[in-house]
């Protein structure tokens, strides 16, 4: 398994394990800042200050039985379309396109 100079793109060889692959997602995503947003405003007032500079965010979302307020798939994925953002792989980045 091998990561890029850049961090961005993972590169797994085809026959790495389970174990492996979630070893180097998990080093890979743990030194990511990530953000919580109770709502959708939050959310949206977040990306109205950072939209054109920052290249991608990372969103906490909690599950209902948690109790803690916060936003939905559904919540993130319109507000980036709204900021010409899309939604990115399955490490569930957001991209902004250029």
């Amino acid at each position: 398994m091998e990561q890029s100079g850049d961090g961005r793109n993972l590169r797994v060889k085809l026959n790495s394990s389970p174990r492996e692959i979630c070893a180097i997602s998990y080093k890979y995503m743990s030194n990511k800042t990530r953000q919580t947003f109770e709502t959708p405003e939050q959310l949206h007032a977040w990306l109205r200050v950072n939209h054109a500079s920052e290249t991608e965010l990372w969103v906490n979302i909690f599950k209902k039985a948690s109790g803690q307020p916060t936003v939905t798939w559904d919540d993130c994925v319109v507000a980036a379309i709204g900021w010409g953002w899309i939604e990115g792989p399955v490490r569930f980045a957001w991209v902004k396109l250029d």
